[in-house]
């Protein structure tokens, strides 16, 4: 996007904007705005612009004029465009096609709270075109007229109006084709539990599905699945619920086969569990024990969820935080309290107010992030005042969780992609479910929330789930997929679309399932199912996050320069701002046009004492005195808000100041128990810097907030990182960081490399103890390169396992006799990305033994081509038999092979060839009478193919004219084994010639013209792909003799182009000489040497260059040594033409006389093709 500021001088032509046309009207620049010069009704300047992408403008009224104003977009020419207009003294607003210069209104509202100022955007893509008005959204059209259209512009009605600032697409949409959620919505599942009212609550949500054949003892082949729930803010103790699909009763889509677990608790095979009643489970201590998430960790069901209250150690907590909590279960009901706060921070020293709840967590997929697992949680919830935002947090045992990253409520680009609820104008994005993380290419797609922005607990109307991607950072990169839409008007989602989560289920014939709860009018809750499916979706990327650079890094207390003392305490470097003064750090200087796009990120920034310390933060040309200066400034008790505040101060103006969405905390005005952050909070914030948009985005963590624009700043002119912080106080205070960095990235789609995919195969077979376990990854690369595989055992608590070959794709390990939960990874690398495949496979008492694959080949080492067995009988089944066997090869980026009966005990294989040695995996699978699979690879070397020579052919001899073209031909040169890849000419006899090689295998040369006839002969040795020469072969040219048919006749009928080099000059008495040559316009009948007309084999008698002077003609010739001829070449000393000595240039005239001619054929004159001139000297004396 480009964006036009209008920064021209006053009066300017109005060609100082590039390529711009008036189609209407009568523009000028004023005051670096564009404006009408007189108000002309549908006055329209037009410029080159792209139909996709963001149009903006700002209009600004200065006096009571009415009349419309906009944004001319997607326009073909003055007759056909599209706008979106606005009049500013009513609000009525517009959103027009033009036709033939037929306006239709397809949209019409009048706005109010409309000022004298006033932002159109539009955001167009393809068929959708969304128009938002101060950043609301106006309306969204679908139409695909002037998609190929050039230009953009505005209109402006009045003279009293002027537009600032004009936002216009220039580069191209980034598509990127990958796969994302589309659902079918398939009704209720259940409605709310038939006992939510003795957890004190009238609503139900959170459910959370979980996969029974997990839970030891549990009767998983009739009972596969439990959805657990919770209440939804009881005003008492709350409560978690479970309901249990009975597959005997009907299909996982039926809502009668769900059943509530107080109706089906007696039956006799749950006869070993204790609760039989619900809620399952309440919290001891707490009230309002709500959404549960179950992970399993060795045979042990640890339960998520989080409460009102939690224990407030040395009274530094909230009274009413809510923090996450653990309780543990082995039979999935029976749940009892393991850990308090197994989640959690002090507020008091960091940002949010220790609201831990709402987690969600998943095995990490993401090789970036040296964590087990994935969680996410609240951080912070409530007013905007204490930060309410999100976290990601790792953790390698489920127990002890490490903070990764902070995510605030998204709001910057986003805010384009709200929905159009009635009366919503805040909206806010939020990190959902970091368990819905599925791979797309280099990217990675999730399910976040968009939902208005309330801070009362539970009161999210409209809220629904959208899909995103985002980059290993955590990054959204493109344009959200809303895969599924509120319910209509009286349905049970009307109001809401809340934790959808994925089914851990798959049907009969690949069916995926989600679930989420759902909310009607009169606060109605019921639990919704849809039906899931992966469609091929074309994501429009924002910004594409590519070629991530750190290129400054402080994080040590030796990184930072500071003023004032500084010292490292408890991880963090402490700067003292001493009393009634400052306290500054300056860090390297940044060229923001040397980049796409920059993060400047202070990493949990606070302050450490109670005094009111305020400053600023950010870029600056001179941080004591800014002339320039984009930065953050952090406000003192005397504010009006606790928010930071924007600054931008351009090239000495004035500082323009906005109060952003990120909060902090300030003496005398925050504390543990109101809505604002305590003093020392410390905050993970910054600056994200896009340069050609001149935008500048407030970070939260690693979520964009509010939007700046930087327009009159001097982008290639270097600011300084730092800050400066003043002490009013009379006492000494200090600030603390953890550390800065600097980070860019490319606005380009740059993919070097795509990573592989990978999926770890058998992991929904139960193994039996002392069994042997297939460790199968299916993985893929699609820039086909060699992948490399290492499988690790997870750290669960289970037993250690010893895993047979952990650098194979295809291996095995023993499993122990007992029963047991193994979990392990497979880290997959095609040597430039990696990603990470995990699978937990279940060793059971009484399970199937799985299969055990042996093969024994009957070579390991084979010649290219070569046809060999291998050999699957003795593969063998500890508890049954083997009933098939599958031969396949396995996928390491060598050629194939051709297996002759893949699917027998034993077949043969025919081994490929090629000019390199190469290794083959070959897998056999074996399956018994049970389903339960065995398999094993082996290693099979094929040797190289030797390389054969290439064989030259230069072709037939070739009989050809004097003085033409003709052409060689090594075309039917042959490599057997290969390519030939140069073609090596050499000329061993004849007048040498020329070859013109542009054409290796068909050089080009002009035959020799000579009296005589002769034969040329030229050697052809070729080279191919592994560098082989081929033995010569040759081929002659036969030329004929010219033929001179009278060349006194030829010459006085063609033309000839005089050459010479350089400057020619005379100096009368010198011997020095200028030589030329005559190319003739038709060489036929004519002897040539390299193409030039030859004197003396075109029986050339005299020679003669003259001079016309107002003395006569001046002569030398041949008759002297003033001319000597040398074939083509005249040796001429022009200084002997007694020419006057007053002349300063001449123009010579070549003429010769062939055979006993005596009048002479003029072969150059002055005005003729080359005619030169000559410098004349007539003064030759020297001062010495």
């Amino acid at each position: 996007m480009s964006i036009n500021t209008f920064n021209y001088a006053n009066g300017a032509a109005l060609g100082v904007i590039p390529n711009s046309e008036v189609w209407t009207g009568d523009f000028e620049i004023a005051n670096k705005t564009l404006k009408t010069v007189s108000s002309v009704a549908n006055s329209r300047i037009v410029w080159p612009s792209l139909a996709d992408g963001v149009f903006q403008q700002t209009f600004t009224r200065t006096n009571t004029d009415s009349g419309y104003v906009g944004i001319v977009f997607r326009g073909v020419d003055s007759q056909n465009y599209w706008a979106l207009i606005i009049t500013v003294s009513n609000g009525r607003t517009r959103l027009v096609k033009y036709t033939n210069g037929s306006g239709d209104i397809v949209y019409e509202r009048t706005l109010s709270g409309i000022t004298n100022t006033v932002e159109l955007k539009v955001r167009a893509i393809d068929d959708t075109i969304i128009a938002y008005v101060n950043g609301i959204r106006f309306k969204t059209e679908v139409d695909t007229t002037y998609q190929d259209a050039t230009l953009a512009g505005t209109r402006l009605d009045s003279a009293g109006f002027y537009v600032d600032n004009a936002l216009t697409p220039d580069t191209p949409i980034i598509r990127y084709p990958e796969k994302a959620m589309a659902v079918t919505k398939l009704g209720v599942l259940y409605n709310n539990h038939s006992l939510l009212a003795t957890a004190d609550a009238t609503e139900e949500f959170w459910p959370h599905p979980f996969e029974t054949s997990r839970i030891t003892d549990w009767p998983s082949s009739r009972y596969p699945l439990i959805i657990y729930s919770s209440t939804d803010h009881a005003t008492g103790k709350g409560g978690i619920f479970a309901r249990v699909w009975d597959s005997d009763v009907g299909p996982v889509t039926d809502a009668s086969a769900w059943l509530e677990w107080n109706q089906i608790s007696s039956r006799a095979e749950f006869n070993h569990i204790t609760q039989k009643n619900e809620p399952i489970y309440q919290d001891p201590s707490h009230d309002q024990a709500e959404t549960p998430t179950v992970d399993m960790l060795n045979g042990v069901l640890h339960m998520y969820y989080h409460t009102t209250t939690q224990s407030n150690p040395n009274n530094e907590y909230p009274v009413a935080v809510q923090n996450t909590h653990s309780a543990t279960s082995t039979n999935g009901i029976d749940f009892t309290l393991s850990q308090r706060s197994v989640v959690t921070y002090n507020p008091k020293y960091e940002q949010g107010d220790g609201h831990t709840g709402y987690l969600n967590i998943t095995v990490n997929p993401m090789p970036n992030i040296p964590f087990q697992y994935l969680a996410n949680t609240t951080h912070g919830g409530g007013d905007l005042g204490r930060s309410p935002g999100q976290a990601i947090w790792g953790t390698d045992d489920l127990v002890n969780f490490e903070r990764i990253k902070v995510w605030g409520r998204f709001q910057g680009e986003m805010s384009d992609f709200h929905d159009s609820a009635s009366g919503v104008d805040e909206w806010i994005w939020i990190l959902w479910d970091v368990g819905s993380i599925k791979q797309a290419g280099n990217y990675w797609r999730m399910i976040v929330v968009i939902r208005p922005d309330v801070v009362s607990g539970g009161a999210d109307n409209y809220s629904r789930p959208v899909e995103v991607l985002v980059d290993d950072e955590f990054n959204i990169v493109a344009i959200p997929n809303k895969f599924i839409e509120l319910g209509a008007s009286g349905s049970y989602d009307e109001l809401e679309i809340h934790h959808f989560k994925e089914m851990p289920y798959t049907g009969p014939n690949g069916e995926r399932y989600g679930v989420y709860k759902g909310l009607a009018q009169g606060s109605v809750t019921a639990c919704g199912i849809c039906e899931i499916t992966e469609i091929d979706h074309e994501w429009h990327i924002l910004q594409p996050h590519s070629e991530r650079t750190v290129i400054h890094s402080y994080n040590q207390l030796a990184d930072f320069t500071m003023d004032t003392t500084a010292s490292l305490v408890d991880g963090m470097i402490q700067q003292t701002i001493p009393a009634s003064s400052a306290a500054k750090w300056t860090g390297d200087t940044i060229t923001l046009a040397d980049h796409d796009m920059i993060d400047i990120v202070f990493k949990r920034h606070g302050k450490n004492g109670p005094e009111d310390i305020t400053g600023s933060v950010g870029l600056f040309d001179n941080i004591d005195n800014p002339q320039t200066q984009i930065s953050l400034w952090w406000p003192d008790s005397s504010a009006a808000s606790t928010r930071m505040l924007m600054q931008v101060k351009e090239n000495g103006g004035t500082l323009s100041e906005e109060w952003t969405r990120k909060v902090i905390g300030i003496i005398g005005r925050g504390d543990l128990n109101n809505n604002e952050e305590t003093v020392r909070s410390a905050h993970t914030y910054g600056l994200r810097i896009i340069p050609k948009e001149r935008a500048v985005y407030v970070l939260d963590g690693v979520s964009r907030t509010t939007k700046h624009y930087i327009f009159e700043a001097d982008l290639n002119a270097p600011l300084t990182l730092g800050y400066k912080f003043t002490n009013p106080s009379v006492n000494d205070d200090s600030m603390r960081i953890e550390g800065v960095d600097v980070v860019t990235y490319s606005s380009s789609l740059v993919q070097t490399n795509t990573k592989p995919t990978a999926t770890i195969t058998g992991t929904e077979i139960d193994y039996a103890p002392n069994s042997t376990v297939p460790l199968v990854c299916e993985a893929n690369d699609p820039d086909g390169d060699t992948l490399t595989y290492l499988w690790e055992q997870l750290s669960n608590g289970a037993p250690t396992i010893t895993i047979a070959d952990p650098n194979s794709a295809s291996t095995s390990f023993l499993a122990e006799a007992e029963d047991a939960n193994i979990a392990v990874r497979c880290t997959v690398s095609d040597g430039t990305d990696s990603v990470i495949a995990n699978g937990t496979f279940y060793i059971t008492q009484g399970s199937n033994a799985a299969p055990t694959a042996n093969i024994v080949a009957s070579k390991t080492t084979v010649a290219a081509g070569e046809t060999f067995t291998l050999d699957g009988t003795s593969s063998s089944d500890s508890d049954g038999t083997v009933s098939s066997y599958l031969w396949e090869q396995a996928d390491n980026g060598v050629e194939s092979v051709s297996i002759a009966t893949p699917t027998s005990a034993s077949t043969n294989v025919t081994a490929f060839s090629s000019s390199v040695q190469q290794t083959v995996k070959l897998r056999l699978t074996v399956t018994d009478e049970d389903g339960a699979v065995g398999s094993r690879e082996i290693d099979i070397v094929v040797e190289a193919v030797a390389n054969q020579s290439p064989i030259a052919n230069a072709g037939a001899d070739l009989s050809v004219d004097a003085g033409v073209e003709f052409l060689l031909d090594g075309t039917n040169s042959q490599d057997v084994d290969g390519t030939i890849v140069e073609w090596r000419w050499t000329q061993t006899s004849g007048d040498i010639v020329t070859l013109n090689l542009e054409e290796p295998s068909k050089p080009r040369a002009v035959s020799p013209s000579k009296i005589a006839s002769q034969v040329l002969t030229f050697e052809l040795v070729t080279v191919d792909d592994d560098g082989a020469e081929s033995s010569p072969t040759f081929v002659n040219v036969n030329v004929a003799a010219v033929v001179q048919n009278n060349v006194l006749n030829i010459i006085d009928k063609i033309s000839f182009t005089f050459e010479f080099d350089g400057l020619l000059t005379a100096f009368p008495g010198r011997a020095n000489r200028e030589t030329f040559r005559l190319k003739p316009s038709n060489p036929s009948g004519l002897v040539l040497e390299d193409g030039y007309f030859d004197f003396s084999e075109n029986d050339v008698t005299r020679v003669e260059i003259s001079v016309l002077d107002t003395t006569g003609v001046k002569i030398i010739s041949t008759d002297s040594d003033s001319i000597i001829v040398e074939r083509s070449k005249l040796h001429a000393r022009m200084g002997d033409i007694p020419v006057k000595s007053s002349t300063k240039e001449f123009e010579p005239t070549i003429s010769v006389f062939v055979g006993a001619d005596s009048r002479g054929v003029v072969m150059t004159a002055p005005g003729l093709s080359g005619g030169p001139k000559v410098r004349y000297y007539a003064t030759t004396a020297r001062t010495v």
